[in-house]
């Protein structure tokens, strides 16, 4: 299938590269200045379709998210920063035509793992975690599955890599402690190990899921819902590690919305916490019937309930 992005492009087309008072600036936009989130370069990154998910390069020159057009059907997409100057948003050039989502880069910026239903076969399956390679400087290779027994016959998502390899990733397999778990596979001697399930400081019997690990394992932030604290359709939470090395009891962070806040993702430069959510910036109506105008407004805005990307100063 033929994916067409004109209307996605076209929007984009005449915003997205101009020049920027560096790559750290982001499209020029306000920075967070405190812990309430700002919807990150509306119109720009956030528009009116759904976006998810984010990674960027170690040294600030790559964006990548996800473009979800349907209920099933997503690509990975990306800017690069280059001569002042952001570029258009493209597909990555090995999208599949199925469901490609939830980049993330290894600490070098060389391997981007993402998950995917493509097989080698050609036709969806269930979700597994894929990656890719590039030399430095270099174009992606082809992508292939991860091993080390991560993959399993039920869903993998949302793959998130420290410093020394070890890959973190939810996972919906037999063993856990809910529905969906945290799992992480440590990486020793060019190899990954078999995957164990997080601790009940992070696992629950309900759903926890898409996680971002700190490079040096020190933290981790993550997604959960159904808990007693909950606010929303989907609320995010961090753990730290103790003195003694084990993960503290997680804790809700305080921005979430009565929607879904999930696919956290932490800049390398440690300043800013991205993730998405669905909360909309509802219409005041003052007690006066809603106009058309105003109405469409909306829809055809990033405020429409669709997944956007935000972000916070941590």
């Amino acid at each position: 299938m033929r994916l067409n992005l004109k209307p996605f492009l076209l929007l984009l087309l005449s915003l997205c590269s101009f020049d920027v008072n560096g790559q750290w600036a982001f499209y020029n936009q306000e920075t967070p200045n405190s812990l309430a989130p700002r919807l990150f370069a509306p119109y720009l990154i956030s528009t009116p379709y759904n976006e998810r998910d984010f990674a960027i390069s170690p040294d600030g020159t790559e964006l990548y998210f996800t473009l979800q057009y349907t209920a099933t059907r997503s690509i990975i997409v990306y800017t690069r920063y280059t001569n002042g100057y952001w570029s258009l948003i493209k597909p990555v050039p090995f999208s599949s035509g199925q469901a490609d989502l939830e980049p993330a880069l290894s600490a070098d910026g060389n391997t981007l793992f993402f998950a995917s239903n493509r097989s080698l076969t050609g036709t969806a399956k269930d979700f597994d975690i894929w990656f890719v390679d590039r030399p430095q400087g270099g174009s992606w290779g082809e992508p292939k599955l991860v091993g080390g027994g991560i993959n399993s016959p039920g869903n993998e998502f949302y793959p998130s890599i420290a410093k020394n390899g070890n890959l973190y990733f939810t996972s919906e397999r037999g063993g856990g402690k809910g529905g969906e778990d945290i799992w992480m596979s440590s990486f020793v001697n060019g190899q990954y190990n078999t995957p164990e399930s997080l601790p009940v400081a992070i696992n629950s019997i309900r759903g926890e899921y898409n996680a971002f690990i700190d490079p040096d394992e020190q933290f981790i932030y993550f997604s959960s819902d159904g808990r007693s604290d909950a606010i929303g359709g989907g609320d995010l939470y961090i753990s730290r590690k103790g003195a003694n090395g084990t993960w503290q009891p997680a804790g809700r962070l305080n921005f979430n919305s009565a929607q879904l806040d999930y696919c956290p993702y932490v800049a390398s430069n440690g300043n800013y916490l991205f993730f998405t959510s669905t909360r909309p910036v509802e219409i005041a109506s003052n007690g006066n019937p809603l106009d058309l105008v105003d109405v469409l407004h909306q829809v055809l805005s990033p405020n429409n309930n669709q997944g956007n990307l935000y972000w916070a100063k941590r």
